[in-house]
């Protein structure tokens, strides 16, 4: 089975989901089981093979830029393609092949960068034979609303419809954000300007013909696009249940980085503590993510919530289900509590 070589990392989305943590950071330098997602997604394409990835950036490329310098991994290439005014994800596609510079016929591994998903990768390429232009990595749902629907031949096989984000019954396959494009089928198709993957281009693409597959595997899968998304993810990572979707080398005893302090009698269960933050005695954190130089008081808690770099959460005080801004600080007797975004105080 020969293995995949080039890829493009679709990483230049707005993340408001996401927000208020992607109003200062890229949603893809967000941890998963302590370890940004970008880094995961990186290391598994260069596991299966790929050897060239573009990613296509736009707000915060500067960040996305100087965090793949200082973590390089070993045998990859990695390619910006900064978008500037973001172009959708077909535009950004468009212009990433542009900097790929691939040959018209080399199957190109494309996947959306809030994604992980433990599908093989090296079958699906290998379904891009002669003749095929695109290859969908496509799965059964209870709700396919989220996602976009993907309608097959009665050989199982050929994709001949792709509706972006419609209700369905359970059951219906979707895609599942992973594809396998040669390059040649979207040479000079870039014009500069936002266009949709989902909704313009491979629509359009079925229409005229092209040769497009579905490859149904229902491995373990996570969008990584909310802050609950996020923590539904890292416990899976810690827990094993994300194996499949993580590269070999991942160890869930490194969620706590060397560099944070826990604090004598404090809890720490199923959550992931970044460089330089605290967590105070008789402190009980659940369920969470702190990224780095958070400060969690003496006897608070901090259960199923992400607290931005910087976050202090005083003494006693009590954060349930919430996202909180870089440096916001939650006082002492204070109860933050809820789905709600931002912080408690300024």
């Amino acid at each position: 089975m020969t293995p995949p070589r080039a890829a493009v990392l679709l990483v230049g989305g707005l993340g408001t989901r996401m927000h208020p943590l992607t109003l200062t950071r890229p949603k893809h330098l967000l941890p998963v089981g302590g370890v940004p997602v970008l880094d995961l997604q990186l290391r598994r394409l260069h596991e299966v093979g790929v050897s060239r990835v573009v990613l296509a950036t736009a707000r915060h490329a500067e960040q996305v830029a100087g965090h793949v310098a200082s973590h390089p991994v070993e045998g990859l290439d990695v390619l910006l393609s900064d978008e500037g005014t973001p172009l959708g994800t077909g535009g950004g596609l468009l212009a990433a092949l542009e900097v790929l510079d691939a040959p018209d016929d080399e199957p190109v591994v494309v996947v959306n960068g809030d994604l992980l998903t433990g599908h093989d990768l090296r079958a699906q390429v290998a379904a891009c034979s002669p003749g095929t232009d695109i290859v969908l990595h496509v799965r059964a749902v209870d709700d396919p609303t989220p996602f976009g629907t993907v309608d097959v031949a009665v050989d199982g096989r050929r994709v001949v419809d792709f509706r972006e984000k419609v209700p369905g019954p359970p059951g219906t396959l979707v895609n599942a954000g992973t594809y396998v494009v040669r390059a040649g089928i979207l040479r000079e198709r870039a014009t500069g300007e936002e266009q949709s993957w989902e909704r313009e281009i491979l629509p359009v693409l079925i229409a005229d013909g092209a040769v497009v597959l579905a490859h149904r595997d229902d491995a373990w899968f996570a969008d990584i696009g909310s802050p609950d998304a996020l923590l539904t993810a890292t416990r899976a990572a810690l827990d094993g249940t994300a194996r499949p979707a993580l590269p070999t080398d991942y160890d869930p005893r490194r969620a706590i980085d060397p560099d944070a302090v826990i604090d004598e009698g404090a809890q720490l269960e199923a959550s992931t503590v970044g460089a330089g933050a605290r967590v105070g005695g008789s402190a009980l954190v659940r369920g969470s993510i702190l990224l780095a130089d958070v400060r969690v008081g003496t006897g608070a808690v901090v259960v199923d919530s992400v607290l931005g770099e910087g976050v202090t959460v005083a003494d006693g005080a009590v954060v349930r289900h919430r996202a909180i801004a870089d440096g916001a600080h939650v006082p002492r007797g204070d109860t933050a509590d809820g789905h709600d975004e931002g912080s408690s105080s300024p």
